[in-house]
Formats: C-alpha cells, sequence, structure tokens
C-alpha cells in the first residue's frame, strides 16, 4: 500500500506522530510519503528551511512550496493535488483536518482526516460550525487523537460521535526504556521537559517546588520563550540550589534523562496530547500532570496522579504523596507495562492500518 501523510512541518530528529507511523507503517512493507512545506519549527519555536530527507528506509519527504501562516501552521502546499496524482497514492491521510491544505485532499477516494486539536479557538470552532459536517462527509474514515478532541469535534460539526474512532499518539518502546541515568541521583528529583512557553505552566511547577517541605531537585530540559523569566522567578524564590536548568537534549539521550527522575511533572495549562508523558512511562517513571486535554485519556491512578491546572496547593500536595517510597514504587511497576499494553507504536500503527484497509 501507499500511503500520504499530510502535515505542515516535519523533521525526524525529534520524533512525533509523523515520524513514528512512517517508521512502523514502513516496516509492514508499505510506501509513505510525507508531503510536508520547506520549513520546519524547532522545539524552541524558530521557523527555518529544511531540506533533510528521510532516513527511514521506504520512506520519502516530499517538500512542497507553501503559503500561510507559518508560526500557526496554517498553510495550503502548493501543487498538493497534482503531486498526489503524479505518485499513484492508495491512501491520503491528513494530519489535522482544519489546515487549510485539507481541501485539495476532499476530491481523493480514500481520505482519512485526523483531528488533533483539543479545544478550538473562537475563528476555528466558528469554520468547524460552518463547514466542518460537509468536509467530514467527504472522509472515508474519520479519527481523534483524544477523547476530548473528538467530543469537540463532535459538538461542533454535527457528525455523528459513532462516525469517530479515537487513535492516540504511541511511543517508541524500543528506544524508550529504563535506562542508565544521565543526571546523578543523589535525591529526590522531579522532572520537567518541554518547551518553556507559558501553556507548559512551568511556572505554577516553579512556585508549586518552593513550598515543597521536604529535599529534592528540579530539574527543567528545554527551552523557549520563558527562559529568562523562569532563571529570575527561581532566584527570586531563592532555590537556584535546587533547581537546574538543561537546553533540549537529544531525542536518542532522552532515556537516560527519564531514568534519572523520581516523577516527571506536566503541569500544562493546554495540552493535546502529551509525548514527553508516555516517554516517561514508558522508562518506568510515574507522572503527575494537569487533569485536561490529552492527559484525561493517558494517567491513571496505578501510573500516576492528575492535579488541578494552575493550582500550586494540589500540585504540592501530589508532590508530597509521590514523596513516599512505597507508594511511587507501586506506580513505578506498573508504568512500563501500561505503555506496552496500550501506546506502544507498533500497536497504534495497526490501528491505523485498519483504518486504511477499510478506506
Amino acid at each position: 500500500m501507499k500511503i500520504a501523510l499530510i502535515t505542515s512541518y516535519y523533521e525526524e530528529k525529534y520524533g512525533g506522530n509523523e515520524y513514528y507511523l512512517a517508521k512502523f507503517l514502513s516496516k509492514k512493507g508499505h510506501k509513505v510519503n510525507i508531503y510536508v512545506t520547506k520549513f520546519t519549527i524547532l522545539r524552541y519555536g524558530k521557523i527555518k528551511k529544511t531540506n533533510e530527507p528521510s532516513k527511514l528506509k521506504n520512506v520519502d519527504i516530499i517538500r512542497l512550496p507553501s503559503v500561510g501562516i507559518r508560526k500557526k501552521g496554517m498553510n495550503y502546499l502548493i501543487g498538493l493535488k497534482k503531486q498526489l496524482k503524479k505518485d499513484k497514492i492508495d491512501v491520503v491521510h491528513v494530519q489535522e483536518w482544519i489546515m487549510p491544505l485539507t481541501w485539495v485532499c476532499l476530491s481523493f477516494k480514500n481520505l482519512i482526516l485526523t483531528q488533533r486539536i483539543n479545544k478550538y479557538p473562537n475563528s476555528i470552532k466558528l469554520f468547524v460550525m460552518l463547514f466542518g459536517k460537509n468536509i467530514m462527509k467527504k472522509a472515508k474514515k474519520i479519527t481523534a487523537l483524544t477523547t476530548e478532541s473528538k467530543d469537540n469535534l463532535v459538538k461542533y460539526s454535527g457528525i455523528k460521535k459513532e462516525a469517530v474512532t479515537v487513535i492516540p499518539n504511541g511511543i517508541d518502546t524500543e528506544l524508550f526504556k529504563p535506562s542508565k541515568p544521565t543526571f546523578k541521583k543523589d535525591k529526590f528529583t522531579i522532572l520537567f521537559v518541554g518547551r518553556l512557553s507559558k501553556e507548559k505552566g512551568i511556572k505554577h511547577l516553579i512556585k508549586a517546588c518552593s513550598r515543597y517541605p521536604f529535599d529534592y531537585k528540579l530539574l527543567i530540559v528545554g527551552s523557549g520563550p520563558e527562559k529568562k523569566d523562569i532563571a529570575s522567578l527561581v532566584k527570586r524564590l531563592k532555590i537556584q540550589d535546587k533547581v537546574e536548568i538543561k537546553d533540549f537534549i537529544d531525542h536518542n539521550k532522552m532515556p537516560g534523562v527519564y531514568s534519572s527522575a523520581d516523577v516527571l511533572i506536566v503541569p500544562s495549562t493546554k495540552e493535546p496530547f502529551g509525548f514527553v508523558t508516555l516517554e516517561a512511562l514508558s522508562c518506568g517513571v510515574p507522572v503527575i500532570a494537569s487533569n485536561i486535554g490529552g492527559m484525561r485519556d493517558i494517567i491513571n491512578d496505578d501510573i500516576g496522579m492528575k492535579v488541578k491546572p494552575k493550582n500550586k496547593i494540589d500540585l504540592v500536595n501530589a508532590l508530597i504523596k509521590i514523596k513516599d517510597d512505597k507508594f511511587r514504587k507501586g506506580l513505578t511497576r506498573n508504568c512500563r507495562k501500561y505503555v506496552l499494553e496500550n501506546y506502544d507504536w507498533k500497536k497504534i500503527a495497526e490501528k491505523y492500518l485498519k483504518i486504511y484497509k477499510l478506506s
């Protein structure tokens, strides 16, 4: 089968949904073409041009000229329809149907549309209400990343709930597994991994840690627009001796980073899904996360804890509870098994293949 994955940005060194989906589909013997802009947004948010080819077997990256709002990922790929016909694609899978590039794909017979965004901005909400149902009628199959994203699509487009299948992101469990710690583990270690931006809630975590009554180390791995403000906040709260801030670390080295921690915190105020959550769990590290978005689907009482977003007291209490060795080790025992059973990319790719074959 020749499968087209269509998205706005793609860069293999950071992994991501399209990378792993392509990797495991190609391992099943399928040919995968990824259609994308000539640009990529790095994890710290800067746009750059790229022409890097894929290192995956049976996977090609086709970079097309584009117009649109690059920072929002709202791109239209010029010449996409013509290229898809030329390449004789069997299945066209648009990774986020709200993108303008979806329009040129509506005439293809075997069209899969995916909803990733959990909550619509008002402008998008109006678009979904006006055009969503008619666009969805053109698709053979519709998938959503989370239960929340499915519910919002159904609510605002008016399509039937039964028409949407929830298929989450997966994790490469061969890469992400318990490993030798990268950093010295000499005290209770709290880990944050992600872009240092407002919606990631890192300041709420730092303020909560400043109230934490036990000795600890807070390890922050990431970069972004709030980096200087975060360093200033740490200094103002006089917890410099307890906090380490590291720039983004190579994707392949992250298992050792997760294995250096006792718990991962995801304090986001907005979180469509959360790859770092699955990466940590796959490495045997329990997670405390805001009770929002994809976290509602992923986190349960056997592998971690959910807290109210922006609620520092709730977060401090969760950190106090998970500090208990017996309680934490009980969670740790379940983490990797849970991911292997529910989020291994091999199983997620099989779910997509089933969808493709039905189209």
